[in-house]
This record gives structure tokens, sequence and C-alpha cells, in this order.
């Protein structure tokens, strides 16, 4: 396939620098490598002082496959988007190496020191109990609904209880990934976060737990709109919208 023939004459000229300490794909080859008309996205993991040296070369990197047709880079990402003249696409990223959060769904290339895939298993973790705790959170608000409806009392605040339990789980993941590539911006995202959390803690009570449980939904709305893909994929959305909608209407 001309993809798998690019990517390996790319990356061959790509390793004689030895500037580099990784090389990753990304997007739809990563799911099916046979795909013939799927786009290449290819990333370059280098230390900041290669960095400038990399950016120099990547025409060069991309000359080793075959005739260029058409090269453009993207102003403020850096990004090369390169166009053969047998059709093929490219997509070509460097990296600093301490600008590398979490990755998932990607294929290794090249890991010089084992870097990538510390990165990727973490990052698998992580996903899993997000999953499992955004799913929990909404089959316990379908269980909160139901006791509304049904004005069981020690049952309402039972369940507003498990749903308050599940989202301090969730934010504390979610600040522990956050403050590993944390910025001013994102630790004001868990200030955020952690202030409407004890506000709704503030309000849970046995005779009116609607306004807690309303201002979880509102962080957790926060999540749902930021989700990976890969979180997307395995989270039950439909059922937590199904609770939702009907809570807000009380």
């Amino acid at each position: 396939m001309l993809q798998s023939r690019a990517i390996k004459l790319v990356t061959d000229q790509v390793l004689l620098t030895k500037l580099v300490l990784g090389l990753y794909l990304s997007g739809d080859l990563v799911k099916d490598p046979e795909d013939a008309s799927s786009d290449i996205h290819l990333h370059l993991v280098v230390e900041t002082g290669n960095y400038a040296a990399v950016l120099l070369q990547r025409r060069q990197f991309l000359e080793a496959y075959y005739t260029i047709l058409y090269f453009d880079e993207d102003d403020n990402s850096k990004i090369i988007r390169c166009v053969f003249d047998n059709g093929v696409i490219a997509y070509l990223y460097v990296i600093k190496v301490e600008d590398i959060r979490f990755l998932s769904g990607i294929k290794i290339i090249f890991d010089n020191s084992g870097f990538l895939r510390t990165k990727i298993a973490t990052n698998i973790n992580s996903n899993y109990e997000i999953t499992e705790l955004m799913n929990e959170f909404s089959f316990n608000l379908v269980k909160y609904y139901n006791y509304l409806r049904s004005e069981n009392h020690l049952s309402i605040l039972n369940s507003a209880s498990r749903l308050a339990i599940v989202l301090g789980e969730f934010l504390k993941i979610q600040a522990l990934e956050t403050k590993k590539v944390c910025t001013v911006e994102d630790l004001q995202y868990i200030a955020d976060d952690e202030r409407r959390y004890k506000q709704a803690l503030k309000t849970l009570q046995i005779n009116d737990s609607l306004m807690a449980v309303k201002l979880m939904m509102n962080i957790f709305d926060a999540f749902i709109n930021e989700m990976t893909i890969e979180i997307a994929e395995a989270v039950n959305i439909d059922l937590y919208l199904f609770a939702k909608e009907r809570i807000w209407k009380l």
C-alpha cells in the first residue's frame, strides 16, 4: 500500500538525523492499516534543543518518499500538510517532549527510551476509570429521578449522596491528569470544579437534594462536552441525557 511505503521511507529519513526521541502515527491508519484512502498523520517527538533543527528538515523528510505536489504549513501549530504527486496526503507534526500529553489511539513507530509507551499505558488506565465513573454517574442519576417520582426521601438522599461520591472520584482523576500537564488556565478549571462541587455538597440535604444534583450535572456537562472520542464511544450518553432532561424539568 502507498501509505505504508510512504511511512517507511519518511521515518527512515527522519531516524537518520538522530534528532528524534519518538515517532508515532495517529488517525484512521491506526485502526485500519490497509485503508488506502486514509491520510497519514505522523508525529515526531523531539527535545526542545532539537526542535528548530527538525522543523527546518521537514520537507526533506517528506521528499524521501515521492515528488511533492502541494506543501503548506500552519503558522500557529507548525503542522505540515503535504500532497504527493501520486495522491497520498500526509500531515507532519513536530512535538516537544515536554508537551506530550497522555496518548491513546496511536501506533508507535519508534520509541527511543520507552517514553511513549508509559504515556499510552497511563492514559488507557485513566480512560477506563473515567468511563466507568461516567457510566455509574449516569446510572445513579436515573435511579435518583425514579426515587424523586416515588417521593422516597431516604432513597433520594442515598442516591444523591452516591452521585456526589462518584463525581468526587471523577474530579480527582481529572485533576491528577490535568496537573501533569498543568498551565495556569488548567489549574483554574480544577479550582472552579472543586468550588462548584463543594457548593453542591452544602445543598445536599434530605428535604432538598435537587439543587445539589443540578449543580453536579453542571460540572458533569463540562466534561461531556470535552471528552475524547475513545471515551465517548464507551460512555452511555443517552442514559445520562434521558435523566438530565427529566430532572431539569422538575
